[in-house]
């Protein structure tokens, strides 16, 4: 029973701030995404009814405890970047919007001051000097990385230390984050020794697992009861007795008649929600099987949707891109070419008079997230712009689990890893102007638009580029 049992606190600038016991009026809301491919894990933390003076600034750090009876442990650290008061119903909720990782201000980034490596040293222990310069704690296996060789003609590394990690991350294939005050460095397909954590219904599973990850099943979405003793770099062992599939385009690929979701997989991203009025608190995992690394399902012939529309050396890039990432190059392609009216065009404005420009309507805020700006977007070439699609889509990579999730990461991201029956926009709600826009999805007239709505029309752009594949 002390499973469901829930316990919560929040620290504030490293002090008690609310706990379990001061429920009362008080709600908290908290919705949490970290991923060990993503240098940054995010907070969107709603607490009701706090008085006027909430003592909570932009810059406050903030860590966040939950879980059950004898488990409830730190589940996020970082800093508060934005604080929002909004009203809903007669509630008034003081909204924190919070990152911790690389994107945090700059003095918190790291910088890297050390001499040159000679010739022969390993990647390893350029990583150990990062980390300890940092300075954060290192969780990293070594045995990941002893088919490596060492650097023939040594290294340099001085300067930002997110930076200097991306860069060998690039080169020696691992992925690296920030969580609750250690670096964790891993390869994502290959074996681990850490920790394994059962799950099961006994453990506290919630539904049924989902096999990802193509036709061979490579990948797993699994929901269990909150258990913040599960890192990025943790293992999990799944028991279920059935399985739904989610491996690809179930009309050009077969899957393995054995597949089920059973069996160990490396933890790859998490994501926490919880709402202290409301149902049970959730981690759902998204897992990859050690040994293994995704691989996207293409069309017949290797042929891509619209291909027939760009170059050879466009369709190339898409390729690469999509094999980086372990997406289908076909989703990349169908969601190119809906975006921009079929023309590819690097220049190709916005239908509606907005400011969004190019392959995938980048926004002009966006554009200088990414390192660029609008100006600059619209005078690349298509290749060119291919990099800052890339780009964007990785921002994104830990909650893209289906096709229907990656058009949501251009569309309306917060509905990238809810089911397809989740209501994008609602007339007459707050989503009204969203609505209005785009009330041609209402399919059946009821006043919502969902994800599966909103998809059908990429759906339909996907199977009409089939006509036009190369």
């Amino acid at each position: 029973m002390n499973q469901y049992l829930r316990k919560w606190k929040i620290e504030i600038d490293g002090k008690p701030y609310l706990e379990s016991q001061h429920e009362g009026n008080l709600r908290v809301v908290f919705d949490i995404d970290v991923a060990v491919m993503n240098a940054v894990s995010t907070a969107d933390i709603r607490i009701y009814n706090l008085k006027t003076n909430t003592g909570i600034q932009q810059g406050s750090t903030i860590r966040l405890h939950a879980g059950y009876e004898n488990n409830c442990d730190v589940i996020y650290s970082g800093v508060v970047t934005n604080i929002f008061k909004e009203r809903q119903g007669a509630d008034i909720a003081t909204r924190l919007l919070c990152r911790n990782g690389a994107a945090l201000v700059n003095n918190q980034r790291g910088t890297a001051t050390a001499p040159p490596y000679g010739a022969g040293v390993r990647v390893t222990e350029i990583i150990k000097d990062l980390a300890a310069q940092w300075p954060l704690a290192l969780e990293m296996d070594e045995d990941q990385f002893k088919d490596d060789p060492p650097m023939s003609s040594g290294y340099t590394a001085n300067g930002d230390i997110p930076q200097i990690l991306d860069a060998l991350a690039r080169q020696y294939k691992f992925s690296w984050t920030q969580e609750l005050g250690a670096l964790v460095i891993t390869k994502d397909d290959k074996e681990r020794k850490t920790q394994m954590f059962e799950v099961n219904l006994q453990t506290g599973m919630v539904g049924i697992p989902e096999v990802t990850r193509g036709p061979s099943g490579m990948g797993v979405y699994v929901t269990t009861r909150i258990n913040p003793a599960i890192r990025v770099n943790s293992r999990i062992n799944i028991t279920a007795r059935f399985s739904t599939f989610n491996t690809g385009d179930q009309k050009w690929v077969e899957n393995n008649p054995d597949l089920s979701a059973n069996g160990e997989y490396n933890v790859f991203t998490m994501k926490y929600e919880g709402d202290t009025h409301g149902d049970a608190w959730n981690l759902s995992i998204d897992g990859m099987r050690p040994g293994t690394a995704p691989v996207p399902v293409n069309i017949e012939g290797g042929a891509l949707v619209w291909g027939k529309r760009v170059n050879e050396e466009f369709r190339n890039k898409v390729r690469a891109i999509a094999k980086e990432q372990g997406l289908d190059p076909n989703w990349y392609m169908a969601i190119m070419a809906f975006e921009t009216g079929y023309s590819f065009s690097a220049s190709q404005r916005n239908n509606g008079g907005g400011s969004a420009r190019g392959l995938i309507q980048f926004m002009p805020d966006v554009a200088v997230e990414l390192g660029t700006t609008s100006q600059q977007l619209v005078l690349m070439t298509e290749v060119e712009q291919l990099d800052y699609v890339k780009k964007y889509f990785a921002r994104y990579r830990s909650q893209i689990r289906s096709f229907p999730d990656m058009y949501m990461a251009v569309l309306w991201p917060k509905a990238m890893t809810a089911t397809l029956d989740y209501v994008l926009w609602e007339l007459g709600t707050s989503t009204n102007r969203q609505y209005q826009a785009n009330s041609g999805l209402d399919i059946n007239g009821d006043g919502k638009i969902t994800k599966a709505e909103a998809f059908s029309r990429i759906q339909k752009v996907f199977e009409e580029g089939k006509k036009h594949a190369a």
